[in-house]
């Protein structure tokens, strides 16, 4: 299964594959921070669906950005972390250069996206644990 978690609280994105091969042998995800409409900047200094260019000019955007900073692999009772390098932090780094996905359809029950690639993405919403 793949699921994907925007946590809103701490605005950090976890997206893993579980039950790989229908075992729990094997897992992997890559986590990191995001933004809800192209808002990059660190908590506490938002502004609302705007996202800084190149040219340091605020520009409006309707898109959820993300980074991911950390890749985990867990074998059996083994985890490893391995960081992903980044060239700028991500408050710094324009949109067009992060995964990113544009927002279709959401209701209570799914999500439609599309992807920078172009590729879509469906989720269904799971019951909190």
């Amino acid at each position: 299964s793949a699921v994907q978690n925007f946590d809103a609280g701490t605005m950090v994105n976890i997206n893993g594959v579980y039950r790989i091969l229908n075992g729990e042998l094997l897992q992997t995800t890559v986590e990191g921070p995001f933004s809800w409409d192209g808002n990059c900047d660190p908590p506490g200094a938002r502004t609302n669906g705007v996202v800084s260019n190149s040219n340091s000019k605020r520009v409006p955007s309707g898109v959820c950005a993300f980074r991911p900073t950390v890749a985990t692999f867990t074998v059996g009772p083994f985890k490893f972390d391995q960081p992903i390098p980044e060239e700028l932090p991500f408050d710094q780094t324009p949109i067009r250069d992060l995964p990113f996905f544009k927002f279709i359809h959401v209701d209570d029950k799914v999500a439609v996206a599309m992807g920078r690639s172009g590729s879509v993405a469906l989720w269904t919403r799971m019951a909190e644990l």
